[in-house]
């Protein structure tokens, strides 16, 4: 059938009976995710594409290619996991011969099959199939000349592996690397000396910079850990400590606050967090840092920093030697558990799915706004899947990795689904919220600005397309039946979601281009740090291996102690490197022949041309930049969350 609205349908029949077929295959679950209205399962036409598949496999040969070497100068024996990837080459190879058939697998719909469509859906034998949760079975004998299909090649993969396809990653990055290296690092050379065969990014940046550093911050990975202070909270208690270590540097707090220049970033919530204690025993900071941006610069830098939240607490400053160094290790470990747990799973990967289910369950793969969003969809059910069953489960490698219990770190994500409602996620609004438009320089918010306006001038082209007003979408069974099952508590549950969020074109226009917004831009401004950033835990730990440094009595030796050992460190290396460099799809570009509707083709054009503006932007604003930014260029952002 063509595109078209439900009101405009020749068989309505026929499309509300698929409709409740799809209802019946796909459903909430809100125990994966303590409470979160998630698919419960990966549905067989959101199995990850051969495209996508060739992607990460070529990313993997890179990562054991590390690993054997690694393997090979300490002189250790590969694991059986390892052994088992070291097979990824000729298994890329295999498949690619056989030829796979990377068409979307839909399930067999009885209407597709039928001219005249029964009254009822009875004795049709409808096909629930998902992706099974262990493919490891056999699949059609290699004689037949048909191709493989796209869920085929991922049973394949996962059987050559010997693991699950929701483990594959996590196995990649965890099991593999474990018995490789053992030990603690003697120096953070050693640290940066597990890069072999892949390239050490080199980026000493985050919230505050490491012991190698000036001191001089960057906006690190997570966008919204610095925020304007209101001067109304003064500088009381823990402020006026804070004030005082600034006040070393020539700094007066109280000028810099009046003049708007500046920043903190508070990590209280932290605070409540329990430390975790697999592998070994962790520790949580809670920091609080202040930045101020001095007269002719463009980024604030550091100026003060209380590793602890408790009154009395003392500060240090850059003047301090290996304990200013150690307090801006705590930062830096709490900026990366807040980024994992909140910005990046909770932010992204949780607000977005619950979308998908309600998309597949309430919009005809016919209607227009099926159309628009389904290629921002790719691949999230089955990544999300992928996460709750291995890499954020008890014992995974995100528990292995972070300061905090994952118990803890879950709770968090959930906590920022839920504490935000959706429309305070448009773009322009989450900036204004946090107080960051007069910071002289900020690239995640000037980049964003840019794709947030090509993506909302494509949606309101795109609406007006088919809204010829706001009465025209009152008509709209399918598009009101899907705000009402997102905003509810039998539904979705998203937060601030419901009929109001889509009742006139302009309120349409505003969610729809915050979903798209958050399935592509957010999540690659958090997503693609992970590499280029937070690879290296000589820069940028994920965990504090001894309790928050106090005092200023501090050497390197407490430095080096509070990092994590090798294999943690390797581990981490591994992690950052899959999740960094796995770029599927790209902004603008959607499947030839997608939009079928030829009024489509002159607005996609439109959109791919302001895109391509904001591209050369981009180019010359990193050009100028004492850093480049490239997670917001538009080549470089993803259509969905596929990673």
């Amino acid at each position: 059938m063509p595109t078209c609205l439900p009101q405009d349908d020749n068989s309505p029949a026929r499309r509300a009976r698929r409709l409740r077929r799809r209802q019946a295959k796909v459903r909430y679950n809100y125990e994966h995710i303590a409470g979160l209205g998630i698919s419960s399962g990966v549905p067989l036409d959101h199995a990850p594409s051969w495209a996508w598949w060739k992607k990460v496999l070529s990313t993997a040969e890179q990562l054991i290619g590390n690993l054997k070497a690694l393997s090979n100068r300490e002189g250790t024996t590969p694991n059986p996991t390892l052994q088992s990837m070291m097979e990824i080459t000729a298994l890329r190879v295999e498949v690619e011969s056989e030829g796979v058939d990377d068409q979307i697998e839909h399930e067999h719909d009885p209407d597709d099959l039928l001219d005249v469509a029964p009254t009822s859906g009875a004795g049709l034998g409808e096909d629930t199939r998902q992706l099974p949760d262990d493919p490891r079975t056999p699949i059609r004998d290699k004689l037949t000349l048909r191709r493989m299909t796209r869920s085929e090649a991922g049973q394949r993969i996962a059987t050559r592996l010997n693991t699950p396809w929701q483990k594959v990653i996590s196995d990649l990055a965890d099991k593999a690397a474990v018995g490789v290296i053992s030990g603690r690092a003697s120096s953070l050379d050693e640290l940066r000396r597990l890069f072999i065969s892949v390239p050490c990014p080199g980026q000493r940046e985050g919230c505050c910079k490491t012991a190698s550093s000036s001191g001089y911050a960057s906006p690190g990975p997570t966008p919204w850990s610095s925020a304007k202070p209101r001067a109304a909270r003064g500088l009381e208690g823990q402020g006026a400590l804070l004030a005082k270590k600034a006040a070393q540097l020539g700094e007066s707090v109280e000028d810099a606050l009046r003049d708007g220049r500046l920043y903190v970033c508070d990590y209280k919530a932290l605070e409540a967090l329990p430390s975790g204690n697999f592998p070994v025993p962790k520790f949580m900071p809670a920091p609080i840092a202040l930045f101020v941006v001095r007269a002719g610069n463009k980024l604030p830098r550091p100026v003060a920093i209380q590793v602890e939240q408790r009154a009395g607490a003392p500060a240090f400053g850059p003047r301090d030697g290996w304990a200013w160094n150690l307090a801006k290790l705590a930062v830096q470990v709490a900026d990366g558990n807040l980024h994992e747990s909140v910005a990046h799973l909770g932010d992204t990967h949780l607000v977005v799915e619950p979308f998908v289910v309600a998309t597949e369950r309430h919009l005809s793969p016919d209607h227009p706004i099926y159309k628009l969003l389904r290629p921002h969809f790719e691949g999230t059910i089955f990544i999300n899947n992928s996460a709750h069953s291995a890499l954020i489960a008890t014992g995974g490698t995100v528990d292995r990795l972070m300061s905090g219990t994952i118990e803890a770190s879950r709770a968090a994500a959930v906590a920022a689904v839920n504490g935000t409602p959706f429309g305070e996620r448009a773009f322009p609004v989450a900036i204004a919220k946090r107080g960051v438009n007069d910071l002289p320089e900020f690239p995640y918010r000037d980049d964003g600005m840019l794709i947030w306006e090509a993506l909302h001038a494509w949606v309101q082209s795109y609406v007006r397309l088919y809204y010829a007003n706001d009465a025209a979408i009152a008509e709209d069974a399918e598009l009101l039946e899907w705000a009402r099952e997102l905003g509810s508590k039998f539904g979705g549950r998203v937060v601030g979601f419901g009929i109001p969020r889509v009742k006139t074109r302009g309120a349409l226009v505003q969610s729809l281009t915050t979903l798209i917004f958050t399935a592509s831009a957010q999540h690659a401004a958090v997503n693609f740090p992970q590499y280029a950033v937070m690879s290296e835990a000589a820069n940028f730990p994920l965990a504090l291996y001894a309790p928050p440094h106090t005092t200023m009595n501090a050497h390197e030796t407490d430095f080096l102690n509070a990092l994590p050992t090798l294999e943690q460190a390797l581990i981490q290396l591994n992690l950052g490197f899959l999740l960094g460099n796995v770029r599927h799809t790209a902004l603008g570009e959607y499947e030839e022949g997608w939009f079928d509707d030829p009024r489509v083709a002159p607005l996609l054009k439109t959109h791919q041309t302001k895109l391509r503006a904001a591209g050369r932007v981009i180019d010359a604003r990193n050009r100028e930049r004492r850093r480049k930014y490239p997670y917001l260029h538009p080549s470089l952002v993803p259509l969905s969350i596929n990673i």
